[in-house]
């Protein structure tokens, strides 16, 4: 697999045709836009997008593969071929690294200089004036909610995971305190790489949803503190499972 990763693919209409574009993440580089074909039909463009971005995400199975195949019985010859040489791709996670540039060089183009302890952008600049790092819940100005979710994911592809994580510059753990040398598919590793993905906000590759929950609650400042702040350690339960089933008693 290349460190070149596709998060997903969109579609870009005008009035006589509808371009698919796939939307590429390389480390340490912004996010680059690479088309992939032209077709006059939208709804089809669209279609061909949706299912590009299930097979970059999932690879291949038996009812993406027969929806692949009625997308490209369904456009015309030159599109059509370019539909399937993307397949291709997305199975093998194997895409030609696109020309960018180092996200360096986009910082370099603000009018302050990037430091280790100050965000990286002006809107990372306005986040930390209204917000402050070591704010207390009194000192913030609009309502604070916490939410807690709860997520269980079943891995059945750790390199896809690992290749998403990987072109978002995750770095894997690769030796233990006394030496002993992790493997980068180990199952504490594909648990780092899926959280660094969750907190980017992206969806997992390579791994199915299997149960998802939350909770949320507003901070009153009579009471409560933010995390960074408290007194108690902050404990949360959720509910035990749905599909828990009782025997009935005879």
């Amino acid at each position: 697999m290349s460190e070149v990763f596709v998060d997903s693919y969109y579609c870009e209409h005008a009035n006589s045709k509808s371009r698919v574009l796939a939307l590429l993440s390389t480390p340490n580089s912004p996010p680059t836009l690479r088309a992939v074909l032209t077709c006059s039909d939208r709804s089809m463009a669209e279609h061909a997008a949706h299912v590009l971005t299930q097979i970059a995400a999932s690879g291949s199975g038996p009812h993406v593969n027969l929806e692949a195949e009625r997308v490209a019985a369904a456009l015309p010859d030159a599109p059509a071929a370019s539909f399937r040489k993307e397949i291709e791709a997305a199975i093998a996670h194997d895409w030609d690294a696109p020309t960018t540039i180092n996200w360096a060089e986009v910082h370099s183009r603000y009018a302050f200089e990037q430091s280790d302890d100050k965000g990286a952008s002006p809107s990372q600049r306005d986040a930390e004036f209204r917000t402050p790092a070591d704010a207390r819940l009194a000192d913030l100005s609009g309502v604070v909610v916490r939410i807690a979710r709860l997520e269980e994911f079943h891995i059945y592809d750790p390199q896809r995971l690992i290749a998403e994580a990987a072109a978002q510059n995750w770095v894997p753990w690769d030796e233990e305190e006394d030496g002993r040398q992790i493997p980068v598919d180990d199952p504490d590793n594909l648990a780092d790489a899926a959280m660094w993905i969750l907190d980017s906000g992206d969806g997992l590759s390579g791994a199915d949803l299997i149960s998802q929950t939350a909770r949320g609650e507003v901070l009153v400042a009579d009471s409560d503190e933010v995390r960074h702040w408290a007194d108690d350690p902050i404990e949360l339960s959720f509910m035990s499972g749905l599909k828990l089933s009782t025997p009935s008693e005879s």
